[in-house]
């Protein structure tokens, strides 16, 4: 027992990491199965294009799945084959071009600045949206296996854009015009796929680059009285890069006896974020002039004195210690996972505002803080699995997440014109304790159909509302129910 405690200790404070497959962020492939247990006992749909459990999928010439999934609403594409001794997976997960903005506009004899009656001039009647309701969303993944290891790359995106130029819109005459709202995230992951010890270490490592980019700059010609002049404004620059390390050693069993296996892991996240944003300003001349390189974010508008600036750096680290265990035995299968969830975040954030003598150059003015929080989330994931008949299982899942409690210390100095106020050294201490605790159950069916055809589903059945066909309750939630399902899936295998 001493010797188990040890080891116990011993890992949770360790700084490698025990294995845990990544995904890409934002559009992920969770089969039915998968869904419907929280994440604890896993099908072929998902071992497929992962890169430490490829090797589980067993084929003779290919493996392909289809699928649909509710909330959020997308299709599933999977397939997979070998040439020779080496595997290739690819994944597709998205929307295609579904949510794309719409625009609607006509080429016709239109007023443009002083001509009343030009041909050809671009007049839209629907521009564009950006901002706001759903967005496109895809995600392609290629999986390369090939002497007990696996590299995958991924990306994926919601990204909306739209640029023209010398076009009509409610009566104004714009020379240009450039916006892009959204995410690209291309991330690449390596994985052995063989434990190198009998009991575990199955080393991976990951890099994810999530580049958002929230961004509108537009030229609108006025006219001065005497002629038509132009210049650039950015009206929104909220750009920033966030980039995510993850590295492993691998899982360490623990106990493996009579059905029973228990394994304690720890996963280690690093994340940085930069930001890389352009302001108005006005130079000595009274001209607007746009700067570049603001390593923070930017409140633009067209007023150029509106603009506020607070200049950011942003490190975060996440520890996880877990233990899991499973156990099985003739039709019944339960798993567990406990997650102790630590992140450390530290952010230094300063105020600044644009110098009056038209050079672009900001000063201190406000506040210059750092920022340290400490957090504690609490996270178990229970599921259960019975094989009702050999072909037919029941999949039961439920979690409950018990949220972050934390501990923030403020501590800085405030700043006027770039010189530090008197006595102004501040430290605020904020202990926050989760105003709730959430938690979710979730049900669904595994169907082998034959050896080489099976059918996932989950059911919309949560939360303890189980209304049978799905409908909606008073408050209007999304259809719920043990016959509405929300996520579906059909693989085939030869």
């Amino acid at each position: 027992m001493k010797r188990l405690i040890l080891i116990v200790l011993i890992i949770s404070v360790t700084a490698g990491i025990v294995f845990a497959q990544v995904a890409v962020p934002g559009n992920t492939l969770e089969s039915p199965q998968s869904a419907a247990t929280s994440g604890r006992i896993r099908s072929t749909a998902d071992n497929f294009i992962r890169a430490d459990s490829y090797v589980d999928v067993k084929f003779d010439k290919f493996y392909a799945m289809m699928g649909y999934q509710n909330a959020p609403d997308k299709v599933n594409l999977g397939f997979a084959s070998k040439a020779g001794n080496v595997y290739i997976g690819t994944y597709y997960g998205g929307t295609f071009w579904a949510n794309i903005p719409n625009a609607e506009y006509t080429e016709s004899n239109e007023a443009w600045l002083d001509n009343p009656n030009k041909s050809g001039v671009k007049s839209y009647h629907i521009f564009p949206l950006l901002t706001g309701g759903t967005a496109p969303s895809n995600n392609l993944s290629i999986l390369i296996g090939v002497a007990d290891m696996g590299f995958r790359v991924s990306v994926y995106t919601n990204k909306r854009s739209f640029s023209d130029s010398n076009f009509v819109f409610n009566g104004d005459f714009y020379k240009n015009y450039e916006a892009e709202s959204g995410v690209i995230t291309p991330q690449i992951l390596w994985s052995m796929t063989k434990n190198l010890t009998d009991n575990g270490i199955k080393p991976y490592a990951a890099v994810d680059l999530a580049f958002t980019k929230n961004y509108t700059k537009e030229s609108q010609y006025k006219n001065s009285g005497s002629s038509w002049t132009a210049e650039e404004i950015v009206t929104e620059s909220d750009i920033n890069t966030v980039t995510t390390v993850r590295a492993g050693l691998g899982g360490l069993t623990l106990l493996n006896k009579d059905g029973f296996r228990f394994s304690a892991d720890i996963d280690y996240v690093l994340g940085l974020t930069s930001y890389d944003n352009e302001y108005n300003y006005t130079d000595s001349a009274g001209n607007n002039k746009i700067k570049t390189g603001f390593k923070g974010t930017v409140t633009n508008s067209a007023t150029v004195a509106s603009s506020n600036f607070t200049e950011i750096s942003a490190t975060s680290h996440t520890i996880t210690p877990s233990l899991s265990g499973q156990w099985s035995g003739g039709p019944l299968a339960f798993r567990f996972k406990f997650n102790m969830g630590v992140p450390i975040s530290e952010t230094t954030s300063t105020n600044k505002d644009l110098k009056t003598d038209g050079s672009g150059s900001l000063e201190k003015n406000g506040r210059d803080s750092k920022l340290v929080k400490v957090g504690f989330n609490p996270d178990l994931r229970l599921a259960a699995q019975w094989k009702i008949v050999p072909n037919l299982a029941l999949n039961l899942g439920g979690r409950i997440n018990f949220d972050t409690i934390s501990n923030t210390t403020i501590e800085g100095k405030s700043y006027t014109n770039d010189k530090e106020n008197d006595n102004s050294s501040f430290k605020t201490v904020v202990i926050s304790n989760p105003a709730s605790i959430s938690n979710s159950l979730a049900m669904g069916v595994t169907f082998n159909a034959t050896d080489n055809l099976t059918f996932e589903i989950a059911s919309g059945a949560s939360n303890g509302k189980i209304n049978v066909f799905g409908n909606t309750d008073n408050k209007g939630d999304a259809p719920n129910g043990l016959f509405y399902f929300t996520n579906l899936l059909v693989s085939l295998k030869y």
